[in-house]
């Protein structure tokens, strides 16, 4: 995306755990992600956060390690004793850049009772090796997404449609 959109500055999205995954467990997850990825400029927040079923008392003694790394073993490590594993796009977004953000986690009803963790990474705090591992396997697959527009071509521009404006034909 980058490549073909190099303006993006963020990626704005969301993680989703299913609730059939281990409650503790989840609760494990979540905290640990706000540990080390909270929002504290609380630029987004969820309108019915999930409530953890874990006392916050027992998370934070068992996170108790000053950096992500400490805290990310005894994570992958009481995980694999409940006999589940770290999702693996959690996992692949949190590796993605130390700065990521997470925004809080809610229930989505309408689909399935899914929890949706909202998550901010910045384009440019991506780290290099993901950066260049990411972006080659792209260039490799996708060739012609390099190519420059012939002058003649017009350049992408999103079109903004006002609800106003769209209302007469």
């Amino acid at each position: 995306m980058t490549v073909v959109m190099p303006n993006v500055k963020y990626f704005f999205g969301k993680v989703t755990m299913y609730p059939s995954y281990h409650r503790r467990g989840r609760d494990m997850i979540l905290y640990f992600l706000k540990k080390h990825f909270c929002d504290k400029e609380h630029l987004v927040t969820p309108m019915d956060p999930l409530k953890s079923e874990t006392s916050e008392e027992e998370l934070k003694a068992l996170f108790c390690k000053n950096t992500f790394k400490e805290d990310y073993k005894i994570l992958n490590c009481e995980i694999r004793k409940l006999g589940y594993n770290i999702p693996p796009l959690v996992n692949a977004y949190m590796s993605l850049s130390p700065t990521m953000r997470m925004f809080g986690t809610a229930i989505n009803y309408e689909f399935g009772d899914v929890e949706e963790t909202g998550i901010l990474i910045a384009v440019d705090e991506i780290l290099e090796d993901k950066r260049m591992r990411h972006i080659q396997t792209f260039i490799e697959s996708h060739p012609d997404a390099l190519k420059m527009p012939c002058e003649e071509d017009e350049a992408f521009t999103p079109k903004v449609v006002t609800p106003q404006a769209d209302c007469y034909r």
